[in-house]
């Protein structure tokens, strides 16, 4: 007999095999005691052998494990270690296996041995768990032989996503949700910017809003299970979450699948700003000097961020004045603006009263300064009492008798 060396039949032509081997030759010991040495295909040594051989279901190895014992049907050598590229693990995977009993062979093959380990991780199954399973199925544990290593080392195939991989999709995902311009802003800093750079519009008309992504943040590189790669990205809360969000973190829901099944998710996060009109200063102003078109530039701030009161256009400003010395650069709010005044503390103004038919003019030295629409105090010269007046022009007001 010449010695044969590992190879894969289905489990019904092993026991053909095996009973046509038998015959032929009679006794196995005799016929092992006179082989040609020179004939003998000699299996691989163990360096040069893949440190995790993988078997595919449905099929029994067949080979030099030498002949199953008198009395029994199979015999199971455990491997020192294999690595897999399923999420279950069967005998047949961390085995070599031979059996006279076809049905036998089929039964050890897919032998269920539990869950596979996760990427990067080592599982060991040792003998005795190999023998509480095949109980637990009912094998004939007295007509099999279980030989080999004590404990399995098994290991799972895996491949490592790069985060730049994962970048690149939740950039296209971002993309589709809130436009090219919006995604544009992504590597770039800052709360303002002249003009609409990196923003995309939310809005319609002179004085629309804009959305711009800000500081994405996406998981580094994760080890999953070898196989076909997928990723799906999903805004958590859902599109109209986002859609409502003024300014701030979004995250986004990240489920990475290999051959179409779930394996791991993650999350990843981006900041998300609705920029609005605003007026920058272009150069300083003084008290009292009034602001116009020329002394301002239109910019596009964070809504969340911006001063409360920002003045978002020049025709807001009107005909009003700095209210103190104004920086260039500085955002213009309501507060740095007021009327121009009309009336000066001590200067004299004419004041009216009126009740029905009946008008009076009088001549008044003002106590306060103040502009149109604010009520100051006065002094009539001729009896020396004090009126309040408001302002309606240029020197002029009306008398209040009421305060």
């Amino acid at each position: 007999m010449v010695r044969k060396a590992l190879r894969r039949v289905p489990a019904a032509a092993a026991a053909v095999a095996v009973a046509v081997a038998v015959a032929a030759i009679g006794m196995a010991m005799e016929v092992a005691a006179q082989v040609d040495e020179s004939a003998v295909e000699e299996s691989a040594p163990a360096a040069a052998r893949p440190a995790a051989p993988e078997l595919s279901a449905g099929v029994v190895e067949v080979a030099s494990l030498g002949w199953i014992g008198a009395g029994k049907v199979a015999r199971v050598v455990l491997r020192d270690g294999v690595r897999v590229a399923t999420p279950e693990i069967s005998l047949g995977q961390i085995a070599e296996l031979e059996a006279t009993d076809p049905a036998i062979a089929e039964r050890l093959d897919g032998l269920d041995l539990g869950h596979a380990p996760g990427p990067g991780l080592v599982r060991a199954v040792n003998s005795e768990s190999v023998v509480l399973a095949m109980r637990k199925v009912g094998l004939p544990l007295d007509k099999i032989e279980i030989g080999g290593a004590e404990t399995v080392k098994i290991e799972r195939k895996s491949q490592t996503v790069p985060r730049d991989w994962t970048s690149a999709r939740v950039k296209a995902f971002l993309t589709k949700k809130f436009g090219k311009e919006a995604v544009a802003g992504l590597d770039r800093r800052g709360e303002e910017e002249a003009g609409t750079p990196g923003a995309a519009t939310s809005g319609g008309g002179e004085n629309r809003d804009l959305v711009r992504l800000r500081e994405l943040q996406c998981p580094r590189d994760v080890m999953l299970p070898a196989g076909v790669l997928a990723l799906n990205v999903a805004l958590r809360g859902g599109e109209s979450a986002a859609a409502q969000r003024k300014s701030g973190p979004v995250v986004l829901e990240l489920e990475y699948s290999i051959d179409g099944l779930i394996a791991r998710r993650e999350h990843a996060q981006v900041r998300l700003e609705r920029l609005g009109p605003i007026l920058k200063l272009r150069r300083r102003i003084d008290r009292g000097e009034p602001v116009g078109a020329a002394d301002v530039e239109v910019a596009y701030g964070d809504l969340a961020r911006v001063p409360a009161g920002a003045v978002a256009t020049v025709a807001a400003i009107g005909q009003r004045v700095a209210t103190g010395v104004l920086q260039p650069g500085h955002t213009l709010v309501d507060s740095m603006l007021a009327a121009p005044r009309t009336v000066e503390r001590g200067e004299m103004i004419k004041a009216v009263y009126v009740d029905g038919a009946l008008t009076i003019a009088l001549q008044v030295q003002a106590q306060q300064s103040g502009s149109v629409g604010d009520l100051i105090r006065a002094i009539n010269p001729a009896s020396g009492k004090v009126l309040a007046v408001k302002i309606t022009g240029e020197k002029n007001g009306l008398i209040d008798l009421s305060l």
